[in-house]
């Protein structure tokens, strides 16, 4: 019984393989790999001048052709893929070499085709298909490879050393400016003790100001007692001054009353 189950275990492993195989074989495809290359290749070159046409450009040539000769569909599709990419890579670089790569689908090639123009490189992927008894371009999808220089071991170390010198002074510059900000801290307080000193100087000053104000406002008004005294005691003074020229054997001309102030009595203080 075993030996039954393992015949049949083989058998359809077999069976298996052999439909695999089968299945595989049915969707190969047969093609010379230099010939479809040479072609795309060929049909790239003649796209590339399109990629500096604008958006209208590309419409008229697809409605109206290229030079008077109408386009094919397959042309026509492929300059509508360009649309994608126009006015992003420069002018084609036609000395430089082209790289063609095949990768095999299940019923068709991809043929990728990859150019180098002035800003970045074009990566064109063509959909090879059977029809006639030949296979052709039928689809095509454009993208726009920025190119990363590749660099060697001794530049990658130099780049490298570099990049770290440059952070190094970065950092040392700004503790450096950090280090003399902090030290200019020290002379805010002499600023401070200047304004300070500033403002007491202009507050004496405004308070001798008023001092003085007030000085010759008291001054004023003591003169003007006296005047007014002067005025209510005239003939007082009159009397006082002809007594002293009597006394002094003068004439009231020599001298003038300026004040007259009271005093006590001596003798009513004994």
């Amino acid at each position: 019984m075993k030996k039954i189950k393992s015949f049949l275990l083989i058998a359809f492993v077999m069976i298996l393989s052999f439909n695999t195989l089968s299945f595989a074989e049915e969707f190969s495809i047969e093609y010379d790999e230099k010939t479809i290359k040479e072609d795309a290749e060929t049909l790239f070159e003649q796209f590339a001048p399109y990629t500096e046409f604008s958006d209208f450009e590309l419409d008229y040539v697809c409605n109206y052709g290229n030079n008077g000769q109408a386009l094919d569909f397959v042309y026509q599709r492929a300059i509508q893929a360009i649309k994608d990419v126009n006015g992003e890579l420069g002018k084609f670089n036609s000395e430089a070499d082209i790289e063609t790569t095949i990768e095999e689908c299940d019923d068709h090639l991809n043929v990728i085709v990859v150019g180098s123009f002035e800003k970045a490189n074009l990566k064109m992927t063509m959909d090879y298909r059977e029809f006639n008894d030949g296979l052709y371009a039928y689809d095509f999808a454009v993208e726009k490879v920025v190119v990363t220089e590749k660099k060697s071991l001794s530049e990658a170390l130099t780049d490298a050393a570099r990049n770290t010198l440059i952070g190094l002074f970065t950092v040392f510059a700004v503790l450096i400016l950090i280090a003399f900000i902090i030290s200019l801290f020290k002379y805010v307080s002499v600023f401070e003790k200047m304004s300070e000193r500033r403002k007491a100087k202009k507050e004496a000053k405004l308070k001798a100001k008023d001092n003085n104000a007030i000085d010759n406002t008291i001054a004023q008004i003591v003169e003007r007692e006296e005047n007014q005294n002067l005025t209510d005691d005239l003939e007082l003074v009159a009397v006082i001054a002809a007594a002293i020229a009597e006394y002094e054997g003068t004439s009231t001309d020599s001298f003038v009353v300026r004040s007259i102030n009271k005093r006590q009595n001596k003798w009513r203080k004994a």
